[in-house]
């Protein structure tokens, strides 16, 4: 009696669930207007959102034939996340009953409600995942194998970035020498592998103009680096030759500027969303000592394993590529090819130049040395000596993480 309580309990719980799960989090992804946010996300590599769970404290209450019984159950499965909200999970549940063992190898189609309905939040504490499976039983007493399928709840409560806590409420049917089938409830953990999170697709409307502020941003430089110099001879000129110089000076700067403003670059600034965003990443990176984590103390010593011509003629090949693009998304800049646009001032850069050279241009935008100044050094974080420029980006995207 005290088994099929529990069991009971723990169905009231995941029922529960999904009534309070939504609830609970209803005010965590919301815009400044209070509507849930829902939008496309980028799809991550084949490797991401894996996770592996393992149920090994559980209760499975078996039918069969009119009559009920209690056992244990187990359950052991992988799965991976394709959205925020649509997953795939395969596995093995073992259960006992009518004194008996038996054995489910299953696969699942998941879908998380909690993110559908209230909106994808990585931070979420409790989520709610119904979802339908579909399997071979191995029934040991009559020595089968069946068809079997069913649908469960999952409850996944987060503890941490890598680890959950799930507690899975599963129903099974199957035909055995009559109707049978099985109800399950097993806890247990998570552990989720490669990258955790999703990036939100960009949003394109209502692009800024920003000309105007580049022209009086390069102005206000090209007068501040002019004044400087003029400071710096001001002792030895006399009243006469200040004035001539700063004449010239003037006359040069506004020649300069003119060819400037003259001079069409091919990208049209005036049409690039992400300048904010790029300004409050420049602010951050002009103070970075890129050299915290790095050891040049192996420099000498593996000058001939270096390769200096990775990403050369390579075009939007991992892991370089997708590090370069990951180093923009935690700046939260989604598109590519119009910050190198900006960056370079040349239209269509991206898709024109290799990966070698987008990494360069990546690495004079972060103010961080060039690579032929750290080739060699060892990355602290890993442990691995830098022999490439893909190692290098590698780097400065682990430094921008910890320090961004």
């Amino acid at each position: 009696m005290k088994t099929v309580k529990f069991f009971l309990g723990a169905m009231a719980l995941a029922v529960v669930s999904m009534v309070a799960a939504p609830a609970v989090n209803a005010q965590e992804n919301k815009d400044a207007e209070g509507n849930t946010i829902r939008h496309p996300y980028l799809t991550n590599g084949l490797w991401d959102n894996w996770f592996v769970n393992v149920n090994p404290v559980g209760l499975n209450l078996f039918y069969d034939g009119g009559e009920w019984a209690t056992g244990y159950a187990i359950d052991v499965n992988v799965g991976k996340w394709v959205t925020p909200s649509v997953g795939l999970r395969a596995g093995f549940s073992g259960i006992t009953g009518m004194d008996a063992k038996y054995g489910y190898i299953h696969g699942e189609a998941m879908w998380n409600i909690s993110n559908a309905i209230g909106g994808y939040k990585e931070s979420r504490i409790w989520d709610f995942v119904p979802y339908a499976h579909a399997g071979l039983m191995i029934d040991k007493p009559i020595a089968g194998k069946e068809l079997a399928a069913g649908a469960g709840l999952l409850n996944v409560i987060r503890l941490g970035e890598r680890v959950d806590l799930t507690l899975d409420v599963r129903g099974t049917v199957y035909k055995r020498q009559g109707p049978a089938g099985f109800i399950s409830t097993a806890l247990g953990l998570s552990f989720n592998l490669g990258k955790t999170n999703f990036v939100r697709a960009s949003n394109w409307h209502n692009p800024k103009d920003v000309a105007a502020l580049d022209a009086a941003a390069a102005s206000a430089a090209a007068l501040t680096a002019a004044n400087q110099a003029l400071e710096a001879d001001k002792a030895k000129l006399t009243v006469a030759g200040t004035a001539i110089t700063i004449m010239i000076a003037v006359i040069g700067l506004f020649s300069a500027i003119g060819d400037l403003v003259a001079e069409d670059n091919g990208f049209d600034y005036s049409d690039f969303y992400y300048q904010d965003e790029v300004y409050a990443a420049e602010d951050l990176t002009i103070n970075f000592d890129y050299s915290e984590k790095l050891d040049p103390s192996t420099m000498g010593e593996n000058q001939d394993n270096i390769d200096w011509y990775a990403g050369v003629d390579e075009y939007a090949v991992d892991p370089l590529s997708s590090d370069i693009w990951d180093i923009l998304y935690h700046f939260e800049i989604y598109d590519v090819d119009e910050f190198f646009g900006y960056a370079t001032g040349q239209d269509d850069y991206y898709m024109e130049s290799d990966d070698y050279d987008c990494a360069e241009t990546m690495i004079n935008w972060l103010m961080a040395p060039p690579f032929e100044e750290v080739a060699g050094q060892t990355n602290l974080y890993t442990g691995e000596v830098i022999l490439s420029i893909a190692d290098y980006i590698e780097y400065l995207e682990e430094f921008i993480y910890e320090h961004a």
